[in-house]
């Protein structure tokens, strides 16, 4: 499925790694378009320096792979553990963490855990937490409905390397009409798309069962509908709804099913 006529997009999390893959693993996913988060471009020279110093201490702790190379998603990282030493260490200053533990039982007599029982206090600290990071302004609300002022590139595979053909932003989407984007198996024409299916014949989607994370994925056994030989099952989450969700804006009819993996 990785020749003609078909299309991969991976997504940020796997986008970010590209730069570890070698060539042989780059030249198997020629083809395939990603996003990216774009690296901010907010403080240069300190981020041309934080790179120094990031790369010298990975070489000497990683010494096989060849080239390390940073990506938004670490910088985030590094930001969020500032934005939480920020915070405690405002409430060290205020004297805050005097008392702020309690004794839980343990089973064991080796260990002997405390609990922090400032959380609330903490939070207020992040949420008040402002400074100008490595990957851009930081600062953290309460409304999850706030707008994230972000950027991706979108990427394409081609051959052992990669290039950006576009870009996706707040203000809508971006292609570059400098680069032409190679699908799959080398080709520089659009895939068709669908092919209308024959009589019957439906999209098989495997849907995990998953013991955790209910709120993405949500599979219960459906009791009341089940028939005399096969199980049915409700599924719901915010996987299932996204993926509704983009079929109803197709312009062609997908029949699919949606079938458990147990």
């Amino acid at each position: 499925m990785i020749g003609s006529e078909y299309v991969w997009i991976i997504t940020d999390a796997c986008a970010n790694l590209l730069d570890w893959f070698n060539a042989t693993s780059l030249l198997s996913m020629n083809g395939i378009l990603g996003i990216r988060r774009t690296l901010p471009q907010t403080d240069q020279p300190r981020m041309n320096e934080f790179a120094k110093r990031w790369k010298q201490r990975f070489r000497a702790q990683n010494p096989t792979i060849q080239k390390p190379e940073l990506n938004a998603g670490a910088l985030v990282a590094y930001d969020t553990a500032w934005a939480l030493a920020y915070a405690i260490d405002r409430l060290l200053r205020q004297g805050s963490f005097d008392g702020g533990f309690s004794a839980t039982s343990s089973s064991t007599k080796i260990l002997n855990f405390k609990i922090f029982d400032g959380g609330e206090d903490l939070l207020n600290q992040i949420l008040e937490t402002c400074f100008l990071g490595l990957s851009g302004p930081v600062r953290i609300s309460r409304e999850r409905d706030e707008t994230l002022e972000c950027s991706y590139d979108i990427i394409n595979v081609i051959g052992n390397s990669y290039k950006a053909v576009g870009s996706w932003t707040e203000k809508g989407l971006n292609i570059s009409s400098k680069h032409l984007v190679h699908w799959g198996g080398g080709s520089r024409k659009k895939p068709r798309g669908w092919v209308k299916p024959a009589p019957g014949q439906k999209l098989k989607i495997a849907v995990p069962w998953l013991q955790g994370f209910t709120q993405f994925i949500l599979v219960k056994e459906d009791h009341a509908n089940a028939g005399a030989q096969n199980q049915i099952y409700e599924i719901t989450g915010l996987s299932i709804d996204v993926f509704k969700s983009v079929v109803k804006r197709l312009d062609y009819k997908l029949p699919y099913e949606l079938i458990v993996d147990k």
